[in-house]
């Protein structure tokens, strides 16, 4: 598969000369050009500040680079809102001292894994695009140098593959309890965090798909159960019915429960 950052033209820029080693570092891994300077050469830029390492859209300028930010007021807002009274924490099916692990084979920015690490949940993050990687990687770097959120982040592990790749190199001791995905990514919410991250994503991932039995792959290596993440009205995943669903008011929660018997 042609990686979506060679077809968008993407470079390397530092911000700083202090970043140079970052971007350095990172042209290597993501075998991308550092350039001098911003303009409208490149579709996208990953830019490595003193703030992190953050991606950038031409077209979307003069808008800060998207970066993963777990200790932003919005996402600390939404984490500490409800708690595990959260739908997802129903569908997931975390109960008091049960907290089931959890591999998230599409976990984009993470901020659901992130959600489900500090209700108690071991996660493990799939991610297949490199620089979304790059992003979530760095976001989970930062997040554990804050004391805060430190023992949040000691249980989530961050992985750079293909999700179904991933599942299938799994043992049976390593199965999780629960498969989470969400294959329209992002999240729908309709808040201008989100709206910020949906227009820089849809130049990023504006042609990629994910495989048409992802579903299926999920219910194979899940030991309890598999979670998908879904727009309210859109049509089921691979048109599989799920045995019960979670709603809200903007999306839903497909739940898919494993030897239900």
């Amino acid at each position: 598969m042609i990686m979506n950052q060679q077809q968008l033209s993407i470079a390397l820029f530092a911000a700083t000369p202090e970043q140079q080693k970052v971007a350095d570092e990172l042209s290597h891994r993501l075998n991308l050009t550092v350039v001098t300077h911003m303009d409208t050469c490149y579709a996208a830029y990953v830019v490595c500040d003193e703030n992190g390492i953050g991606l950038s859209i031409s077209q979307l300028a003069p808008m800060k680079p998207l970066q993963v930010d777990f200790a932003s007021e919005a996402f600390t807002w939404r984490r500490k809102s409800h708690g595990k009274n959260q739908p997802i924490a129903k569908a997931i099916g975390i109960k008091p001292n049960y907290y089931p692990t959890v591999i998230d084979i599409t976990a984009g920015l993470g901020r659901d894994s992130f959600l489900l690490a500090e209700l108690g949940c071991p996660v493990t993050l799939v991610e297949r695009n490199p620089v979304i990687f790059t992003l979530l990687n760095d976001g989970v770097q930062r997040a554990s140098l804050q004391q805060e959120l430190a023992v949040v982040i000691a249980r989530m592990q961050c992985v750079q593959q293909e999700g179904i790749d991933y599942l299938q190199s799994l043992s049976f001791e390593q199965k999780p309890d629960v498969i989470y995905l969400d294959p329209m990514f992002p999240s729908r919410q309709k808040t201008a965090l989100v709206k910020k991250e949906m227009q820089v994503l849809h130049y990023l991932l504006h042609d990629e798909e994910f495989s048409d039995n992802l579903l299926t792959t999920a219910l194979q290596f899940a030991k309890k159960r598999v979670v998908v993440k879904r727009p309210l009205h859109a049509p089921l995943l691979e048109d599989i019915k799920p045995h019960h669903m979670i709603k809200t008011p903007q999306m839903r929660f497909d739940v898919y429960i494993i030897n239900s018997n």
